[in-house]
């Protein structure tokens, strides 16, 4: 109704303007009739008084479904926009298929680690995978990663790898799933935890017998480079080497390789005894030679000069501390003027005494020193 005083709308009932305050006076409502009992009032049906409410009953659940509807579709519209990282799952089996204690992982056998997962990002975005397998030290031994695709559906990556060696300590499979999706970044992990056999397996052992002939098989190389820049004998040894060299190559077994490995040490020995004798020999010869050089300066500086002076039959005993020779050369005047050009022939010997050689004896072959 309006206000007869400003014109405003009030609403109906009012008895003062809202607007001007200005009195409305009475106001009435007309009301249906009442109809006589047992007579439906006009517009309803018999039999249907409770029509309405459930009418409306009707529509405020539609209402209510409506809206839930409505916001699941908002929801999922909304969550397929994030990016999802879920690890589902991380197992550890034999990769032939057989039976496998996670308490006891064998070495030198094939194993296969499984992750499952689901990765959802937008077309823009992107995803990662990385599985690795830590020991007890923290140090990684196996490991790799997957650029992984968007989807709702869940994916598996596999690494398959092997145990050369263990300690019997824990060791964790590690899945570590990262999806990116504008600003938006989702992360998800998974672990499992197992225990290799301890000791190292039989490849492991192999590598390292293999690596330690090797290493020894050139030693011995080096031994042999060594007698021949010397000029000792050495082309049997150099064929033993080369054939040492073929053999390990073509091993596959730690026997084979240990084998090979004596076969090195035994040319080493070789090379050692030959530059053991040479060197022996050698110094003999040096020991030779100053034991000579102190017979001659002794019949030097007892006769003179003699003209062709020299030694013959000379020997010196094994242990280097006894030589005997004859003294060769021709009486000059300056010494013996009434027999000078006569050969003179003398019995010469000397002993080592203190490392030095000295000479206890110079006279006639015939006497005894």
């Amino acid at each position: 109704m309006k206000c007869p005083s400003c014109g405003k709308e009030v609403p109906e009932g009012n008895k003062f303007c809202t607007d001007c305050g200005s009195p409305l006076g009475e106001q009435t409502t007309s009301m249906p009739p009442v109809p006589p009992a047992g007579v439906p009032a006009p517009g309803v049906a018999p039999g249907n008084r409770n029509t309405p409410l459930i009418i409306l009953i009707v529509l405020i659940a539609l209402l209510i479904v409506g809206g839930a509807v409505a916001g699941i579709i908002v929801w999922r519209v909304s969550a397929s926009g994030r990016p999802l990282a879920d690890v589902k799952s991380v197992s550890l089996t034999l990769a032939d298929g057989g039976e496998l204690d996670l308490d006891k992982v064998p070495l030198d056998k094939e194993l296969s680690l499984e992750v499952g997962f689901v990765a959802r990002y937008k077309e823009s975005g992107a995803g990662t995978l990385k599985v690795s397998v830590i020991d007890s030290e923290g140090t990684e031994v196996a490991g790799k990663t997957w650029k992984v695709k968007s989807s709702d559906s869940q994916q598996t990556r596999t690494l398959e790898y092997s145990m050369s060696e263990g300690s019997g300590k824990p060791m964790e499979a590690r899945a570590e799933l990262k999806v990116t999706g504008g600003d938006r970044t989702a992360e998800g992990t998974g672990s499992l935890t197992y225990k290799a056999v301890s000791g190292k397996g039989k490849k492991k052992k192999f590598e390292e017998a293999k690596a330690r002939a090797l290493a020894k098989l050139q030693e011995a190389t080096d031994a042999v480079n060594g007698l021949l820049a010397l000029g000792i004998e050495a082309n049997d040894l150099t064929l033993t080497l080369d054939k040492a060299y073929k053999d390990l190559d073509v091993a596959t077994t730690e026997a084979q390789a240990n084998a090979i490995y004596d076969t090195a040490v035994s040319i080493i020995n070789e090379c050692n005894a030959r530059k053991a004798a040479y060197d022996k020999q050698k110094t003999r010869e040096q020991d030779i030679a100053t034991c000579q050089q102190v017979m001659l300066d002794y019949v030097r500086a007892n006769t003179g000069e003699m003209a062709n002076l020299h030694l013959e039959g000379f020997t010196m005993n094994d242990s280097g501390t006894h030589a005997e020779a004859t003294v060769v050369g021709i009486i000059t005047a300056h010494w013996d003027p009434e027999n000078a050009g006569e050969e003179l022939r003398a019995r010469i010997v000397a002993n080592k005494d203190g490392g030095k050689w000295e000479v206890i004896y110079f006279g006639s072959s015939g006497e005894e020193p």
